[in-house]
C-alpha cells in the first residue's frame, strides 16, 4: 500500500485528512515502526506530490524544482525553513542564538 503524509491545504498547518503537523506525522511513523526513515521521507515528499499531481514540479531538491523544505535535527526539532531555496526561518531568529552551527540562513540560495 502506498501512503503519503504532508499534503498542505491552502497554506495552513493542516494536511489533507489530518490535524497533525508534518513533523508529528513523520515522528509517528518512526515511533510506531510503520515505516523506515527512507519511507517516511518518501511519504512526506514524493508520494505527497504525486498524490495531488504535482510531482513533475515538486518533490525533489534538484535544478529546475522549487526548493521548499525544512531542516530537522534528530529529536526531531525544526531548525530552519527554506522557501524557493532561500532560508526564511532559523532557530537563531527566534531565540537570539544558533543552537546548531551547521544550519545558517546566511548562505546563498540553493536554487
Amino acid at each position: 500500500m502506498k501512503m503519503a503524509i504532508g499534503i498542505d491545504i491552502g497554506g495552513t498547518k493542516i494536511m489533507a485528512g489530518s490535524i497533525l503537523e508534518l513533523k508529528e506525522a513523520a515522528q509517528n511513523t518512526d515511533d510506531w515502526r510503520t515505516a523506515t526513515l527512507e519511507e517516511s521521507l518518501y511519504m512526506a515528499s514524493t508520494a505527497s506530490a504525486k498524490s495531488i499531481g504535482i510531482d513533475g514540479e515538486y518533490s525533489m531538491i534538484a535544478n529546475g524544482y522549487d526548493a521548499d523544505f525544512i531542516a530537522l535535527i534528530p529529536e526531531p526539532k525544526l531548525t530552519a525553513t527554506y522557501l524557493d531555496g532561500v532560508c526564511r526561518f532559523q532557530v537563531e531568529n527566534l531565540i537570539g542564538k544558533r543552537e546548531y552551527d551547521d544550519f545558517s540562513c546566511h548562505h546563498e540560495s540553493i536554487r
